[in-house]
């Protein structure tokens, strides 16, 4: 039970700072999730387009475009340690940075 509460006391950490840091990019709208996924809507691309662009800097998000329309336009993604979130939120900043060039 220590690692399960140790784990809840990190996501519940983990998903506030996410979702600013990862809003902050402009790329999509991060919520604090309920559950340790984030069900985020995209702003600028779609979803596969997202999925795309963060696979190409070896971070794995899932399209959600096989739930059907809109979410075509979300991407999920998880909870996990500080340091895998960092990259994760690394990802979506270098993104809006190529997105801005365009």
């Amino acid at each position: 039970q220590g690692h399960v509460r140790k784990a809840a006391e990190m996501m519940a950490k983990e998903g506030p700072r996410m979702a600013k840091e990862i809003n902050g990019t402009g790329m999509v709208e991060a919520k604090t999730p309920e559950s340790f996924f984030f069900f985020s809507r995209c702003k600028r691309l779609k979803g596969a387009e997202v999925q795309s662009a963060m696979l190409s800097q070896g971070v794995l998000v899932r399209d959600c475009a096989s739930f059907g329309h809109p979410f075509d336009r979300f991407v999920r993604y998880a909870v996990r340690t500080p340091e895998k979130n960092d990259i994760l939120i690394s990802a979506f900043r270098k993104m809006a940075e190529e997105s801005e060039r365009r």
